[in-house]
C-alpha cells in the first residue's frame, strides 16, 4: 500500500507525506499511502483516509490562497506521479531557517 513514485531525491518524511525532488527547482509532496491503486484502502485504513483528506484540504487551501510572497509557489496537482508540486524553497526548509535565524527574527521581519 506504500506509494513510491520515481523521484530524484527524498528530502523530508512526515506522518502522511514525503517531499522529494522531481527535478532541479521542483519538488513533489506525495502521500505516503496510495489510495488510487487500492480502491478499498480508504475504507479499511484510517491512515489512508487521513492522508487523502489532508492532501485534499491542502490542495484546496493552496488554490484559494493563490500566489503569495510568503508561501512557496504551488505549481499544481500532479497525477503521474500523484502529489502536489511546488517550486523548491531556496533557503532550505522552514525549521532549518528558524533554527539558524531565530535570534534575528521578530514579528515584523520581511521576507528576503
Amino acid at each position: 500500500m506504500d506509494y513510491r513514485p520515481h523521484v530524484v531525491e527524498v528530502i523530508h518524511h512526515s506522518k502522511n507525506a514525503i517531499v522529494a525532488r522531481l527535478e532541479r527547482g521542483i519538488v513533489l509532496k506525495y502521500p505516503r499511502y496510495a489510495w488510487l491503486d487500492y480502491p478499498n484502502a480508504e475504507n479499511e485504513y484510517l491512515a489512508v483516509r487521513e492522508t487523502k483528506t489532508s492532501f485534499n484540504v491542502e490542495e484546496a487551501v493552496l488554490n484559494a490562497f493563490g500566489d503569495h510572497p510568503r508561501i512557496v509557489k504551488f505549481l499544481g496537482t500532479s497525477y503521474d506521479p500523484r502529489g502536489l508540486k511546488f517550486a523548491e524553497a531556496n533557503k532550505g526548509n522552514l525549521q532549518q531557517y528558524l533554527d539558524h535565524h531565530f535570534n534575528e527574527l521578530c514579528p515584523t521581519t520581511q521576507a528576503t
